[in-house]
C-alpha cells in the first residue's frame, strides 16, 4: 500500500559540509523534532522527492532521511537532506517544504566514502527517472515553521503565518 504524502518544512541550515565534500551538497532541513515524521511514517532511507522553495519554486530532490550510520552509527541525530540534482544554490536560511515521495533504498552503512559516493550517483539516477515520471500535483500543505533564528510568536518554532 502506497502511503499518503508526506510534506514537512523547516529552515535549510549549514551542517558539517559532509556532503559538499563528497560532490553531493545538500540542503539541510532543521525540520523541528515534532514535525518530523516518526520511523513507522517514513523509514530511514533514500527518497524521492521535491522540495519548494519560497518563491513557490518546487524541485526534484533526492532525499535523505537518516542517522547517517556511515560516520555516526545508529544513534546518530535522525535529519532529513535533499541533494537538488544538476543545480547549486544557496538555500541557507530559506524555509523550505519538502515533499517525500517514493523510496529509492533504505538506508545502508558503507564500508567507504567511495563505496557512499558509487551508491549516492546510483541513488541520484534512480531520483531522476522517478522523478521524470511523477512531477508533483496539488502541494499537500505542511505547517509552517519559522526562519532559522527567529522565534515564532509561541516559541514552537511555527511561524503563524
Amino acid at each position: 500500500m502506497e502511503r499518503p504524502p508526506v510534506v514537512v518544512a523547516g529552515p535549510v541550515v549549514r551542517g558539517d559540509g559532509r556532503g559538499r565534500q563528497l560532490g553531493f551538497p545538500t540542503a539541510n532541513v532543521a525540520v523541528p523534532p515534532a514535525r518530523m515524521p516518526s520511523e513507522a511514517e517514513v523509514a530511514d532511507g533514500v527518497y524521492a522527492g521535491y522540495l519548494r522553495r519560497a518563491d513557490a519554486t518546487v524541485l526534484l530532490a533526492a532525499l535523505s532521511i537518516g542517522r547517517r550510520p556511515t560516520y555516526y552509527g545508529p544513534d546518530g541525530e535522525r535529519l532529513l537532506e535533499a541533494h537538488l540534482p544538476d543545480l547549486e544554490v544557496d538555500l541557507y536560511g530559506e524555509v523550505v517544504e519538502v515533499l517525500v515521495g517514493p523510496l529509492v533504498r533504505g538506508q545502508a552503512r558503507f564500508a567507504s566514502s567511495e563505496e557512499l559516493v558509487a551508491q549516492i550517483a546510483a541513488d541520484v539516477e534512480a531520483v531522476r527517472r522517478l522523478g521524470a515520471r511523477s512531477a508533483p500535483g496539488p502541494w499537500p500543505e505542511a505547517e509552517r515553521v519559522a526562519p532559522a533564528g527567529q522565534p515564532s510568536p509561541d516559541g514552537s518554532g511555527r511561524s503563524s503565518g
